[in-house]
């Protein structure tokens, strides 16, 4: 993933995008306990809630591997299939790993790379 050539096709400044990023994995973390939470005791309601935060926030970002899985969520759920849940929730905190260990390598750059 190139934060910079992301960050400039949505014409904001790198140190934002990254920003955004950690925000963005904040968020998705706690969005992440709730859906599974959720998912355990049955309530597709507030799995798809969680699913949904997660595919919009996703989108926004341009973290299309993390849109598609949430995405997948919510399909699931308007057509009552619980059982994939787990895999696509596996799939975003996959994703969601890569993302902070791509960020945590940025600590410390500037926006021109030194």
């Amino acid at each position: 993933m190139n934060l910079a050539r992301i960050a400039r096709e949505l014409e904001i400044d790198e140190s934002e995008y990254i920003a955004l990023l950690r925000l963005f994995q904040r968020h998705t973390t706690e969005d992440l306990e709730t859906l599974k939470r959720a998912e355990a005791d049955s309530q597709l309601d507030a799995v798809y809630r969680a699913a949904h935060s997660i595919k919009g926030a996703s989108a926004t970002l341009c973290l299309w591997p993390i849109h598609d899985a949430a995405s997948e969520i919510c399909t699931d759920v308007n057509e009552g299939i619980s059982k994939t849940i787990g895999l696509r929730v596996a799939d975003i905190e996959a994703e969601l790993s890569s993302l902070v260990r791509l960020l945590d390598g940025n600590e410390g750059e500037t926006a021109d790379g030194a």
